[in-house]
């Protein structure tokens, strides 16, 4: 992000959940967010493109991958990759069905909807920070003819969370038939058994 970028205060996430809309032909990032409620983010497939690159350009030049010598990055961005996977899957369920149930109390009131038009992506030293802005859509109080794009929402992801959401974006858009590639070598032929909520902070 750049300085003004700083600036743009995002409703915080706290978990999410990510899901295919068929019928709209798009993906939904489902935030359960502090004090905003829930936040339903629709992606079409270019920006879900401009995401994957934005995020897995920053994996690949921070962290110890960035002080690795170039011929042995794709392995170790692989080997992260994999471990990050194989770290979510060997949770206990129990605990992320907890976690998704102490989330799950606001959604009964109705959900502000959001189609996303521009993504900013911020690296800090341990955490990625993910915002959408979005153009409200029907349904919602701020919704209406020539309304105003708007911080959706933000999620601050820690490296190993990064690689999950990576993974389970890519795997959402096979689901459905983008026939989108994975943007790098060291996704390829990796997927995540998603949990029904995702930590984001």
């Amino acid at each position: 992000m750049s300085n003004a970028d700083a600036t743009i205060t995002f409703p915080v996430t706290r978990t999410i959940d990510i899901g295919v809309n068929l019928v709209e032909d798009r993906l939904v990032l489902v935030a359960h967010t502090q004090g905003h409620g829930r936040r339903l983010v629709l992606l079409t497939r270019r920006m879900l493109r401009v995401l994957l690159a934005h995020v897995t350009q920053v994996l690949e030049t921070t962290g110890t991958v960035a002080r690795t010598p170039g011929e042995h990055r794709v392995e170790v961005l692989q080997m992260e990759h994999q471990g990050a996977l194989t770290a979510v899957q060997a949770q206990d369920p129990g605990q992320a069905g907890t976690a998704a149930a102490g989330e799950a109390a606001p959604e009964e009131e109705p959900a502000s909807a959001f189609l996303a038009v521009e993504i900013k992506v911020r690296a800090s030293a341990t955490h990625l920070l993910v915002g959408f802005i979005g153009l409200p859509l029907g349904g919602t109080p701020a919704a209406g003819v020539g309304a105003a794009a708007e911080p959706a929402c933000a999620m601050t992801l820690d490296r190993g969370d990064t690689h999950r959401v990576l993974a389970l974006l890519h795997d959402k858009a096979k689901l459905a038939a983008w026939n989108l590639e994975a943007p790098s070598a060291w996704m390829q032929a990796t997927t995540v058994d998603a949990s029904p909520s995702r930590p984001a902070n």
